[in-house]
């Protein structure tokens, strides 16, 4: 958001502009006035450089979103690098244009979204989230994008990423419920399963998978064939045993790619492992709804999440 920081627009513009940002589906609400007050006089403190009026209106534990993937400031933080340009006269001016507002049954929280003109970067979007806190609205939340078109999404993401290492993501699951068969020593997913089975690949359809594996066994087999049929992929098949193996062709053979890995209670623990991760996995006997989340990034240090999915 402040690589460049924004050219001021005249202070009549701003005024006449977010005069108009009324909510078109709660008009009339006193408390919505008010909402809309203090959002409106939040741009224009940033836009006169009014550090102590911009940073009054934040809640205490507020958070500021810029565009850049960076920008995650705490209050604190986001005054720490206002600072000096405030402190120097310079403030960012966005012209609120459009605007919704919402709030809850109490009226004490209240969340919104708005378009707003930029000098620097045109038609930019405001998300967010106030509270009222000790009579008066506090921003907690506050969320600055620029919205891209689809067509030109792809080339971005190119530009943006650079000469980055390509990452791979690495989805690991324990295969679904299996048959009550205690005779077979290869049950097959039981309807719970099947159940778990597709419910995965919905999550999954827009990952855009590259590979699916699956162990020896026909429940890990059946657990990733919804996903991959999803996007026209065939499961390969390695050996339970084989997780080193396993966690090598992960490292060398799929970069920049989403794959999707089942194995077993005891071999998904050593599989995570494998790829890096330093963190103790259990995985108890009953339990199918673990979906872990490694991403591989060309030998740093693996980032992990470990979800969870199904009931």
């Amino acid at each position: 958001m402040f690589k460049n920081l924004c050219l001021f627009f005249s202070l009549a513009a701003f005024l006449c502009s977010a005069s108009t940002a009324q909510s078109r589906e709660t008009a009339g609400s006193s408390e919505v006035e008010a909402v809309e007050q203090i959002l409106n006089a939040f741009h224009k403190a940033a836009s006169e450089a009014d550090e102590e009026l911009y940073f009054g209106f934040f809640a205490p534990e507020g958070v500021f979103m810029g565009t850049d993937g960076g920008e995650r400031w705490t209050v604190p933080q986001y005054r720490a690098f206002a600072h000096p340009y405030f402190s120097a006269g310079k403030g960012w001016t966005f012209v609120p244009r459009d605007r919704f507002v919402f709030l809850d049954g109490r009226k004490t929280v209240a969340w919104f979204d708005e378009k707003l003109d930029s000098a620097s970067y045109g038609e930019c979007r405001g998300t967010g989230v106030l509270l009222k806190l000790d009579g008066a609205w506090k921003v907690a939340h506050y969320n600055l994008t620029v919205p891209v078109p689809n067509d030109l999404l792809k080339d971005l993401v190119q530009r943006i990423r650079g000469d980055e290492p390509e990452r791979t993501v690495v989805f690991i699951v324990r295969h679904a419920e299996k048959m009550d068969d205690t005779e077979n020593p290869d049950p097959v997913l039981s309807e719970e399963g099947e159940a778990r089975a597709d419910r995965l690949a919905r999550m999954l359809v827009n990952q855009r998978l590259g590979a699916a594996y699956a162990t020896e066994y026909k429940r890990t087999q059946q657990t990733v064939a919804p996903a991959a049929a999803a996007v026209g992929i065939a499961p390969t098949v390695v050996e339970a045993a084989g997780v080193k193996e396993l966690a090598e062709a992960l490292k060398t053979r799929h970069k920049g790619q989403s794959v999707l890995v089942s194995g077993h209670s005891n071999t998904v623990p050593a599989l995570i492992a494998a790829l890096g991760v330093e963190k103790e996995i259990v995985v108890k006997g009953g339990d199918y709804g673990n979906l872990f989340v490694v991403t591989l990034n060309g030998g740093d240090k693996p980032l992990f999440l470990h979800l969870r999915f199904g009931w």
